[in-house]
C-alpha cells in the first residue's frame, strides 16, 4: 500500500482493493440482487417443469394400483386412460377422462340413465366387446330362480351367459387412488424439492432462458 508525504496509506492503493491494479471492487449487495432477479425469472419455469415431472410419475403410479387393485382380468382401459395434465404454472395433475373412474375410488351405487338395465359382462369377449350392442347374436333369457335375466351367446348347440341384465350395481370403495397417491408421494415430493434445490445452487437450465 502506498503513503503520502504524512506517512497516511492512501485510499484505494492497497493490493487488496484494486486500485492500483486497475480492477473493480466487488459489491456482494448488487450481486446477490442480480441472483435473486435471475431466481424469481426462472422460478415458474423451474415449477412448471418440475411438477409436469411429478404429474407423470403419479400417472404411472395410478396405472400400477389400478392393475393392482382392480379386475385384472380387465381390458385395461382404465389403467391407460391415466395422463399427466399440466393444469398451469402451479398447478399440475393426472387424469382419467372414463366415467366410472371415480366410483372405483369411493364406492356408490350405478344404476342406469337411459336404459332399462345395466349390462354386466361375464366373460373375457364381454368385457373386451364393452357394449352388447358390439357383440350381436344375443339372445334374451329370462329371469328364473332369483337370478338376473341374462343375454347369452348360443353356439354349437349350447348356451353361454355373456351379460347379466340389473336394476342397480353397488361398486365396492377400492381406494386406489388413496393408494397411488401414498406411493407415490416421496418420489414426487423429492422432484418439487429437487427442482427448487437446483435453482438456488445455480445448476437449473431455466437460468439461460432470457
Amino acid at each position: 500500500a502506498k503513503r503520502d508525504s504524512s506517512g497516511r496509506f492512501i485510499k484505494g492503493s492497497g493490493s487488496g482493493g484494486g486500485g492500483g491494479g486497475g480492477g473493480s471492487k466487488s459489491n456482494p449487495s448488487k450481486e446477490l440482487e442480480a441472483f435473486f432477479k435471475k431466481v424469481k425469472k426462472a422460478l415458474p419455469f423451474v415449477f412448471e417443469s418440475s411438477i409436469f415431472e411429478a404429474a407423470e410419475v403419479a400417472a404411472i403410479s395410478l396405472d400400477k394400483s389400478t392393475r393392482l387393485i382392480l379386475n385384472r382380468n380387465s381390458t385395461g382401459s382404465l389403467a391407460n386412460s391415466w395422463n399427466p395434465v399440466l393444469n398451469g404454472p402451479l398447478s399440475a395433475g393426472a387424469y382419467s377422462d372414463l366415467p366410472y373412474a371415480a366410483i372405483h375410488e369411493t364406492g356408490g351405487v350405478i344404476k342406469p340413465n337411459r336404459a332399462k338395465a345395466l349390462a354386466v359382462p361375464l366373460t373375457k369377449g364381454a368385457r373386451n366387446a364393452g357394449s352388447p350392442r358390439n357383440m350381436g347374436n344375443l339372445s334374451f333369457f329370462p329371469s328364473f330362480g332369483g337370478r338376473s335375466p341374462l343375454l347369452v351367446k348360443i353356439g354349437k348347440g349350447v348356451a353361454v351367459p355373456q351379460y347379466a341384465l340389473m336394476k342397480s350395481v353397488t361398486i365396492p370403495a377400492r381406494n386406489y387412488i388413496s393408494f397411488a397417491m401414498t406411493s407415490s408421494a416421496d418420489e414426487i415430493n423429492e422432484i418439487i424439492g429437487r427442482g427448487v434445490i437446483d435453482l438456488f445452487a445455480g445448476k437449473s437450465s431455466v437460468f439461460g432462458v432470457s
